[in-house]
């Protein structure tokens, strides 16, 4: 009689630790499907987030660019062209050479050529020359 009480207690036991793993299995996969759910959120938040701030950067761009597009004159661009090419020439053995050309008999406005004197090629482009205030 001693052994069947001892093998139901057993049984008994094992039926209990058999429930004790379930629920210990079922409380690990709810833990990680809301670690998942929360991973996912924060995923979501962080890509919102920085998309928010793509567009913040991407508006500023846009504002920044009119109030240049809109202080832009047509001396301020010669200014800045002139710019370009003194830094050119300053790096480099470059001359600049005006060109006055006839045509018809009528000579037009001179253009300034930037020739590499080491070469005697013209760099880049010919640029119209503009006497600005004059």
């Amino acid at each position: 009689v001693l052994d069947a009480i001892n093998a139901v207690l057993q049984t008994r036991n094992q039926a209990v630790q058999a429930l004790e793993d379930q629920k210990k299995q079922v409380t690990e996969a709810q833990t990680r499907k809301q670690v998942a759910t929360l991973d996912k959120e924060a995923a979501i938040t962080k890509a919102e987030a920085l998309a928010q701030a793509v567009s913040i950067a991407a508006q500023a761009q846009a504002e920044a660019n009119a109030k240049i597009a809109a202080s832009l004159t047509p001396e301020l661009v010669q200014l800045e062209i002139a710019k370009a090419c003194a830094d050119a020439i300053g790096r480099t053995a470059a001359q600049v050479v005006n060109v006055c050309a006839t045509s018809g008999g009528a000579t037009a406005a001179p253009t300034s050529v930037i020739v590499d004197s080491r070469t005697g090629v013209a760099a880049g482009d010919v640029v119209p020359t503009t006497v600005v205030g004059g």
